[in-house]
């Protein structure tokens, strides 16, 4: 049986974007493929009834905590609301682990715009 891949992304289908185009695509792909794929987005709903799409709603850019605390951060403080929010966004993606092996994070450690989620990442992975 082939790997079951889990996609991440701070948004996903049916929000028209770049990434999001490219998620459909790539889940279609993997899953006409023999994958199993699922989606985690902080926004997004189910597009295929093959993929499942798992909302988290701390892993969107726009969620007003994430916003209160990027302003935090880009004024150089780093408030306790940022490690509250990375252990809850941990705590939710964590249930994926056993299910899906493989993860492709689009954009995740590339883009600050959650740096939260990306330090969730982070420390998932360790």
């Amino acid at each position: 049986m082939k790997p079951s891949v889990l996609l991440l992304h701070y948004s996903g289908p049916p929000i028209i974007g770049g990434v999001e185009r490219v998620m459909t695509g790539q889940a279609r792909t993997l899953v006409r493929h023999g994958h199993s794929v699922g989606i985690a987005v902080g926004s997004g709903s189910l597009f295929d009834p093959l993929i499942p799409v798992f909302r988290i709603p701390e892993m969107d850019s726009q969620h007003p905590a994430v916003r209160r605390i990027q302003t935090q951060l880009a004024e150089g403080v780093v408030p306790p609301a940022f490690a509250e929010l990375r252990d809850k966004i941990k705590a939710k993606l964590s249930q994926f682990l056993g299910r899906y092996p493989t993860w492709i994070a689009h954009n995740l450690a590339t883009m600050p715009q959650n740096l939260a989620l990306t330090a969730a990442l982070h420390e998932l992975a360790a």
